[in-house]
């Protein structure tokens, strides 16, 4: 299914774009679980990289992805003003404030970034990721559940596999999540996303402030929607369906037709 909204570059996607940097992770981790004794550093200097890949060089010489099983475990903490030149891989990561990641970063259990922090790549985690104002990352925000604080910037797609919760202003490409959303903050705060809809797959969406999707201003008392399976087809409805009914809730600027081939395309999906 296209994701409406997206690039011309993006049309290509799947729908939860996290898959591909997913893969990485869940490739790393089976290599080192399989074969502990096997040199990870190897996968870094492939011809041909995925997200793997990273300059092999840190500012403080200490190695930044696992080298062993047992190093999985273990919990990397840093402390700004700092540039890292290479990928974090570790069972916690934790970054205080004024640290630049030129790569991607994968916490297995949890990721916790402070403020003023700029990722050059993804953040990805199987736990929560929490990251505070004034951070932007480059590239994808995959995590079991998140805590933003804005202002914050995401130039590629955030997907939570639980939910969403946001303090203050965001900026994204697009914005998925299995569980809730919930933005909080003034009205003085906005979201804006590139895509054309925000989509709570199993939960609700709350939002007190300003919403853009596609840059377009989103009313949305009359732009919020509610689908539900009945039977072999999807409901559509502009209110809650029974608590007892699982249901998605969205928000979007579509236009009736789109949005009707939409819940075809997410009918074919479930």
């Amino acid at each position: 299914m296209n994701r409406p909204g997206s690039k011309q570059k993006s049309n290509s996607k799947p729908d939860f774009e996290g898959n591909l940097a997913d893969f990485d992770a869940a490739f790393l981790l089976f290599v080192v679980e399989s074969d502990p004794n096997f040199d990870v550093t190897l996968l870094h200097h492939n011809p041909t990289p995925s997200l793997l890949t990273s300059p092999a060089t840190h500012t403080t010489g200490e190695v930044m992805h696992p080298v062993s099983k047992e190093a999985l475990t273990r919990t990397i903490a840093l402390n700004g003003p700092l540039t890292i030149n290479q990928d974090i891989f570790a069972e916690q990561v934790w970054l205080e404030c004024e640290i630049r990641v030129k790569g991607n970063i994968y916490g297995a259990k949890e990721v916790q970034i402070g403020n003023n922090c700029v990722i050059e790549g993804d953040v990805i985690s199987d736990g929560t990721i929490s990251i505070q104002k004034g951070c932007r990352v480059e590239g994808a925000l995959v995590g079991s559940d998140l805590e933003l604080e804005g202002l914050m910037i995401v130039d590629g797609p955030v997907y939570s596999r639980g939910g969403i919760l946001c303090r203050g202003s965001l900026t994204a490409q697009s914005l998925t999540a299995e569980g809730n959303i919930v933005f909080l903050g003034d009205s003085e705060d906005e979201v804006s996303l590139e895509a054309a809809l925000m989509l709570a797959r199993r939960g609700q969406i709350q939002i007190g402030f300003p919403l853009r999707l596609a840059g377009q201003l989103v009313d949305l008392k009359q732009q919020k929607f509610y689908i539900a399976q009945n039977g072999e087809q999807l409901r559509l409805s502009r209110v809650p369906f029974e608590s007892t009914i699982v249901q998605s809730a969205l928000l979007t600027t579509l236009t009736d037709s789109e949005l009707e081939k939409l819940v075809a395309d997410l009918g074919i999906l479930e």
